[in-house]
């Protein structure tokens, strides 16, 4: 019984990981913050506070356009894809939950996503 739960949790991992490189390989996420001037935003995306602001007006029509351009969610609780699901708008809900949202610790951040499908930019 034991080999049998063994494989079954490898084929789920292989699963898994199969998902996370088809994501990674099809779906590009681009991130904003509401805070120009976190001290810890500088030193960890802006090298240790070399870079440069650029600001956005996000009332602007490009982003009014956007399909998903919202706030990230903060949570103690990472969300989950049920692989079992086959409901393809159910699983587009789960793939979109796990991209827009981050642990409770990177709050300070106020960050903003959008999601677009990288075939789209060829």
């Amino acid at each position: 019984m034991d080999r049998v739960r063994e494989s079954a949790m490898q084929g789920l991992e292989a699963s898994r990981e199969t998902l996370v490189n088809r994501i990674s390989k099809e779906l590009g996420l681009v991130c904003f913050s509401s805070v120009p001037d976190s001290l810890l935003m500088w030193a960890h995306y802006c090298d240790s506070h070399q870079g440069f602001v650029v600001g956005f007006n996000t009332k602007n029509p490009f982003f009014m356009s956007l399909k998903r351009f919202q706030e990230v969610d903060y949570s103690k609780d990472r969300p989950q894809i049920n692989h079992g699901d086959d409901d393809l708008a159910e699983i587009d809900k789960q793939m979109f939950k796990v991209c827009f949202t981050k642990s409770l610790e990177w709050a300070y951040e106020r960050e903003w996503r959008t999601s677009f499908l990288l075939s789209s930019l060829i």
